[in-house]
């Protein structure tokens, strides 16, 4: 997958994927769930490509280690990617570099091609449990089962939706269980639902639903 886009050669790779945000301000995301690893500079959730992770050693992610990056957009045979470049001091003697195909032409859409900012790795504590999201025509609120945590949640429909009828399944990904309640704003969009403590421009999430095949704006949330 357009390994030649890469500076250099690693010795390891893993499935990865790019969150890309801009919104007040531009940030990244990147999870690398097989290894244990994020990498934030402390956003919650964005447009998603799926790539490799290239690295050398896992010492070179350290834990809360400062490092600076580099978002492109690279052309291969006519096809989009794209590249993330991790460097400390030198910028262009990298760590690690992600890699991802750009369908959807996220880096320009974005408008992050040339992007540069610094963050830390972390490490990737996450849990799963099928989530169920149901919208009934003559409901007002739509509803999000957790069958396997005996939760749900209940949330004002936008007007838009008001006499919709629709369900999809996903999955809820959690950090704390403990925290999922506190997720009391939710923010919609056409394959994820994020909850957070305070409102949508928050820069961290309690949980997230992926993936929907509905598209909502943002709505206020209560857990049962």
């Amino acid at each position: 997958m357009g390994t030649g886009l890469l500076s250099y050669v690693y010795n390891h790779e893993t499935p990865a994927e790019a969150l890309l945000f801009h919104g007040a301000h531009k940030a990244l995301r990147i999870e690398a769930p097989d290894i244990g690893r994020e990498f934030t500079d402390g956003m919650y959730i964005g447009t998603d490509p799926a790539g490799l992770l290239h690295f050398n050693d896992i010492e070179d992610l350290g834990i809360g280690r400062k490092v600076n990056y580099r978002i492109q957009r690279k052309v291969d045979g006519g096809r989009d990617y794209l590249w993330v470049g991790f460097y400390t001091d030198e910028p262009d003697s990298f760590l690690a570099e992600f890699l991802a195909r750009d369908e959807r032409s996220v880096v320009t859409a974005m408008q992050m091609d040339g992007h540069t900012a610094s963050g830390e790795w972390q490490k990737l504590v996450m849990s799963t449990s099928t989530a169920v999201v149901d919208k009934r025509t003559d409901h007002s609120y739509i509803t999000i089962d957790i069958p396997g945590l005996s939760m749900q949640a209940r949330m004002t429909a936008p007007t838009a939706l008001r006499r919709a009828t629709f369900g999809a399944h996903g999955t809820l990904w959690f950090k704390d269980i403990r925290n999922i309640t506190k997720g009391i704003c939710a923010n919609f969009n056409s394959d994820r639902m994020v909850f957070m403590e305070s409102d949508s421009s928050s820069r961290e999430f309690t949980a997230f639903v992926r993936t929907l095949r509905v598209v909502v704006e943002a709505s206020y949330s209560h857990w049962d």
